[in-house]
């Protein structure tokens, strides 16, 4: 017959395994400790306020994962989601889900650096609570640590959010001492587990009466006592209650926002694929939005209106940003250095550079401000096709060389709202909202649905960055409307020229086709600071005067000896728009699959439309390009992931 040997080490883990029980049974389970824990008093504030949920009925839990207070809730019945600080306030949290979720408790373990960002996280994660939710922070002292007057300071402008905020501190003499013993016990890392465990064990036993002791004394102090920082501080638990305030201006733009949407035409073209899915998180996610930071900050965060990356610590990434933009416009550089970005914008994409709050999408929407100056004549009453969530509009209407009279921002009613609230928290009464009636203020803001019923005139209309990103109905849509509307001037900054078959975000094959009642007045292929910011799109800046154009394509330089490259590819392009016929329109196309070494996109509208006029021969070249195309623009935005 065989013995069976028991293995080494199975007696420690025998006992390791009977110590842990007992242990658990007297003492708890952190977060979750009994009065005899030398941390009971520390953890009571925050166990207490867990449990007052619950009894109220608290179900979703979301935690900020990262300490002690992690599994505090985690006995709770509803959805249980983590997620690190980090991606929370990068604008992650919400692509996680399908649908708008409501959280009753939210926990997050703060440490010293977490502490200081406490108040951006609870500004961040309030649109996901549901009404009377709870945000808590939970701050471990248990080294003792003495908080710094920066702490403290950072903890007083906690009490400023806009819902109920209690903070409770935990402490006193007997605690404290009780605390360090144990902490400085738990820090030791000599020995091996039985070892640790016999240190624990033994400090245990020499403290518990000294912690029972200290802990009852701590919690017969009257509650009211709590908000007092004591000499000796071993925990701090913060409270946000949230609760739905949303303010008048946010109120006052959800119901813009659904009266235009109630107009809108059934023959209203398509938003795309590229426009499209973010509409739909939009009008998903609005109803948690509840004042003007929180919608200023899902704008930037969460829709493709710029790209806002967080402030470079190497401050010499900013300064070639500034010396690009002051080496185009030498003479508007105090106008510059006076422009600054919204101090509003979420704090990680903002810092200080030449004593002003700025980003680094700052210097794109400045330079298209002092380009438009430049170019047009220091205009005065602007319209913006496309105007995101108003931020060129702020620059332009705040500068201090050209300051805007008027300032019309046309576009979908979604995008709209942000413009709306953003505006408004800072010109207020100047900003209204066209519902078929200009009331003459300085900011108007039309939704397309009213489109047709605007008659206040511009002397320069603008689109920066979204055109390239409409589908080919939207911008037949605007030319046509651009081609009857009253003005002098229209901006031009989109993309041009790019490969069939790396189209990326762009959903249109030809973003400036104007007709020939537009004169070109300015015409730039790329942009250094573009090029600073990732070259890897041919942009073309181009300003363009409502009269007839004289120009024709015979005058294009690669008649007289050029090459055919970029450059004087944009050149003939354009002398094309203003001479468009089918014989210039083939002599083009020719002139480009000749001489070329690959496929922009304009080559393919400019072959259908040819097809489109009976010109079968260029039949053939569509099928080919059309294949290279690959039968679309580009792939959707991703979904988001399942929780």
């Amino acid at each position: 017959m065989l013995e069976r040997t028991a293995p080494a080490g199975s007696g420690d883990s025998a006992l390791l395994g009977t110590a842990r029980r007992i242990y658990r049974e007297w003492y708890g389970k952190l977060p979750r400790v009994q009065p005899l824990h030398p941390y009971w008093a520390a953890m009571r504030h925050l166990i207490r306020l867990v449990d007052r949920a619950a009894d109220n009925g608290a179900a979703n839990v979301v935690v900020i994962i990262g300490g002690v207070a992690d599994t505090v809730a985690d006995h709770l019945p509803g959805l249980h989601s983590q997620v690190s600080l980090s991606e929370l306030l990068e604008g992650n949290f919400s692509k996680a889900f399908h649908q708008p979720i409501k959280f009753d408790l939210c926990i997050c373990t703060l440490g010293a650096s977490e502490l200081r960002r406490f108040r951006d996280m609870v500004q961040t994660i309030a649109p996901y609570m549901s009404s009377g939710g709870k945000i808590l922070g939970f701050y471990p002292n248990f080294s003792l640590r003495s908080l710094s007057t920066d702490e403290i300071a950072f903890l007083q402008n906690i009490l400023d959010l806009p819902w109920s905020v209690r903070i409770h501190y935990a402490g006193s003499d007997k605690s404290a001492r009780v605390v360090r013993r144990f902490h400085a016990t738990l820090s030791r890392d000599a020995g091996g587990r039985l070892a640790k465990l016999v240190r624990i064990a033994t400090i245990l036993l020499s403290v518990t009466p000294s912690a029972l002791a200290a802990n009852r004394s701590e919690a017969a102090a009257p509650e009211e006592h709590s908000p007092r920082l004591p000499e000796h501080c071993t925990s701090i638990t913060i409270d946000v209650t949230v609760t739905e305030r949303v303010v008048p201006a946010v109120i006052e733009a959800r119901r813009h926002l659904e009266k235009a949407i109630s107009h809108i035409s059934p023959s209203q073209p398509s938003y795309g694929s590229r426009w499209q899915p973010q509409i739909d998180a939009i009008r998903r996610d609005i109803p948690a939005l509840r004042d003007s930071m929180s919608c200023l900050h899902y704008a930037q965060k969460e829709i493709t209106f710029d790209g806002r990356p967080p402030f470079q610590s190497d401050l010499m990434q900013i300064q070639f940003r500034e010396w690009a933009v002051e080496n185009e416009f030498p003479n508007l550089i105090p106008t510059l250095r006076q422009m600054y970005d919204n101090p509003l914008s979420y704090p990680e994409s903002l810092g200080e550079f030449n004593g002003r709050t700025i980003s680094r999408i700052f210097y794109c929407h400045a330079r298209i401000v002092l380009a438009g100056i430049t170019y047009a004549n220091r205009p005065k009453r602007i319209l913006e096709i496309g105007g995101g969530y108003g931020e060129i509009a702020r620059l332009w209407l705040t500068n201090s060389i050209a300051p805007a009279e008027s300032y019309v921002i046309v576009d979908i009613p979604e995008s709209l709202f942000f413009a709306e609230v953003a505006l408004k928290a800072e010109f207020g009464d100047q900003v209204a909202y066209f519902e078929g009636r200009d009331p003459g203020t300085r900011i108007l803001l039309v939704p397309i649905p009213y489109l047709g019923d605007l008659t206040r005139s511009a002397d320069l209309v603008i689109n920066t960055g979204s055109m390239q990103e409409m589908t080919d109905e939207w911008v037949d849509f605007y030319i046509e409307w651009l081609a009857k509307y009253d003005t002098r001037y229209f901006y031009s900054l989109n993309y041009i020229a790019q490969p069939i078959a790396v189209m990326g975000e762009s959903r249109n094959l030809w973003s400036q086709r104007l007709g020939a009642e537009w004169s070109t007045r300015h015409l730039r292929l790329n942009i250094p600071l573009l090029d600073l910011e990732g070259p890897t799109r041919d942009f073309l800046e181009a300003l363009y005067e409502k009269s007839p154009a004289t120009r024709r394509l015979k005058e294009w330089s690669i008649d007289r000896g050029h090459l055919l490259s970029k450059p004087t590819y944009v050149e003939g392009l354009d002398l094309l728009r203003q001479d468009f016929t089918i014989e210039n329109a083939k002599t083009f196309v020719r002139t480009v699959m000749e001489r070329m070494p690959y496929h922009p996109k304009e080559l393919l509208y400019i072959v259908e439309w040819l097809t489109r006029q009976g010109e079968s021969e260029f039949e053939s070249l569509r099928g080919k390009l059309r294949e290279e195309l690959g039968g679309f623009l580009s792939h959707a935005p991703a979904p988001p992931k399942n929780p």
